[in-house]
C-alpha cells in the first residue's frame, strides 16, 4: 500500500515538473517570439536617410548588381535619432556634398557630359544644393547585388506640412475673430460665434492617393 503512494506521488511530481517545463519552453517561445515581431516592425518602419539616386559611373556597376537597381535611391547613411539631434550627421552631408562637388568639376575640366542611363535631367538634380538633405525612406536590400536602397516618403511630409500650416493659418484667424468685441458680444448673446469665426477648422492627416 505504502509503495502504491509513492508511486503515486512521483507521478504526480513527474507530471508537475513535465507541466512546469511545457509553460516555461511557452513562455520562452512566446517572448522570442515577440522579440522578432518587435524588431521585424521597428525596421520596416521609416528611417532618416541621406540617399542619392543611383548612378552607375559613381556607385559601381558589374554582373553581380541587382538588375532593378536603376532609379533606385542609393544610401549613403541611415541617421539615428542620437545623430539627428546633436547634427553630427552634418559631416557626413558635407563629405557626401564635397564627394559629388568633385564628381563635377572633374567632368567639367575634361569637357563630359553629366548623364544618367533612365533619368534625362540628372544633371540638374545632382546640380540643386536643395537635393542634398535629409529624407524620410523605407529601406531595403535588394538582390542579388546587396544594395541598400531607400524609398523616399518625404513627398507625404511635405503634403502633411503644407495641410497643416492651411489649418493652422486659418485658426489664427478665427481666434483673432473671436478677440473682438463685436464677436464676444454675439457669443454672450446667442451663445454661439459669428458665422464667420464659428467653425473650428480640424487637422485632417487623410491622404489622398
Amino acid at each position: 500500500m505504502n509503495n502504491y503512494i509513492i508511486i503515486i506521488i512521483i507521478i504526480i511530481i513527474i507530471i508537475i515538473i513535465i507541466i512546469i517545463i511545457i509553460v516555461l519552453l511557452t513562455k520562452y517561445t512566446m517572448e522570442n517570439k515577440n522579440k522578432l515581431e518587435n524588431k521585424n516592425k521597428l525596421e520596416n518602419k521609416n528611417k532618416l536617410a541621406l540617399c542619392a539616386l543611383f548612378n552607375p559611373e559613381l556607385h559601381g556597376y558589374d554582373n553581380t548588381t541587382s538588375e532593378n537597381i536603376q532609379g533606385q535611391h542609393f544610401i549613403y547613411m541611415i541617421i539615428d535619432i542620437d545623430d539627428f539631434y546633436s547634427n553630427s550627421y552634418k559631416e557626413h552631408l558635407n563629405q557626401w556634398k564635397r564627394e559629388y562637388k568633385s564628381w563635377i568639376l572633374n567632368k567639367r575640366e575634361h569637357n563630359e557630359a553629366i548623364t544618367h542611363p533612365t533619368i534625362c535631367n540628372y544633371k540638374n538634380i545632382i546640380g540643386n544644393s536643395v537635393n542634398y538633405k535629409i529624407n524620410i525612406v523605407r529601406d531595403e536590400i535588394l538582390t542579388p547585388g546587396q544594395e541598400h536602397v531607400g524609398y523616399i516618403n518625404t513627398f507625404w511630409v511635405k503634403i502633411i506640412q503644407r495641410k497643416w500650416r492651411k489649418v493652422y493659418n486659418e485658426r489664427k484667424r478665427i481666434l483673432l475673430v473671436r478677440k473682438s468685441y463685436r464677436a464676444i458680444k454675439e457669443r454672450e448673446m446667442t451663445g454661439k460665434w459669428p458665422k464667420h469665426a464659428n467653425m473650428w477648422p480640424k487637422f485632417n492627416l487623410e491622404l489622398k492617393i
